[in-house]
């Protein structure tokens, strides 16, 4: 486990469900979170996304409908914070991000082995993963599964590719099939044979007036080394010295 990140500590406030400061060490290999709705379960799971991945976890390409109009910050609170510690072997990651009421105000920094830095890019590149495979292969949001079980066909195949990490690869495959690649492939094709067919055409008659010369050559006293290079070279070399 010594090549991923491990989640070690995280203290929330004012974020989603809570308004309080709350700290929750995760040093065990398996935590469980018990507790009636608006507890704060799912804001603390979403919390980590959010540490990490800031605004992008409210954005439409992340494929969750109920995240749009989404609101960070508690309405009773002035500013939501969360402040996460990460390790990976002797590696030590801090991810401190904060939405404030007040325009300006807000925060987001990160510091490894205490090296700062606040390049969103970095960071991403620094945890060695991206929102859509985080939800793929770490965080199964529930209203994936809940889109599985009563979505029509078309939706449940949509959040089936997000689970699987394939949505990627599926608009892919559909933004090839709306180019009309085969289409075009036979149309760059056939301009090409068009293209071959007249060159062979040139090349062809190129080398029967070769051989016309070559005809004509014989007749009036030239021989087969006339035509070769060498042939050549030395009736040239006549020419200058005559």
């Amino acid at each position: 486990m010594a090549d991923r990140w491990i989640l070690k500590q995280i203290t929330i406030t004012g974020f989603r469900g809570f308004v309080k400061q709350k700290t929750f060490l995760t040093s065990e290999p398996f935590i469980l979170f018990d507790g009636p709705q608006r507890s704060g379960k799912s804001s603390t799971l979403v919390a980590i996304e959010w540490g990490m991945f800031g605004n992008e976890v409210t954005k439409k390409a992340i494929g969750i409908d109920e995240r749009r109009g989404w609101k960070i910050r508690n309405t009773n609170a002035d500013e939501a914070c969360v402040e996460m510690v990460l390790q990976k072997g002797q590696d030590i990651l801090k991810i401190v991000r904060s939405d404030k009421k007040r325009r300006g105000n807000s925060r987001f920094y990160f510091e490894l082995n205490g090296n700062p830095g606040t390049d969103e890019g970095k960071l991403r590149t620094i945890l060695g993963i991206q929102p859509k495979d985080y939800y793929s292969s770490v965080h199964l949001h529930q209203e994936i599964i809940r889109s599985l079980l009563t979505e029509e066909p078309r939706s449940r195949r949509d959040s089936l590719d997000r689970l699987l990490g394939l949505s990627e690869l599926r608009n892919v495959i559909d933004g090839i099939k709306l180019a009309r690649i085969p289409e075009v492939l036979k149309d760059v094709d056939d301009k090409f044979g068009l293209i071959e067919t007249k060159l062979n055409a040139v090349i062809t008659n190129k080398r029967t007036d070769i051989q016309k010369a070559k005809e004509t050559g014989f007749q009036k006293g030239l021989t087969s080394n006339d035509f070769s290079e060498t042939g050549a070279g030395q009736m040239c070399e006549a020419v200058k010295t005559a």
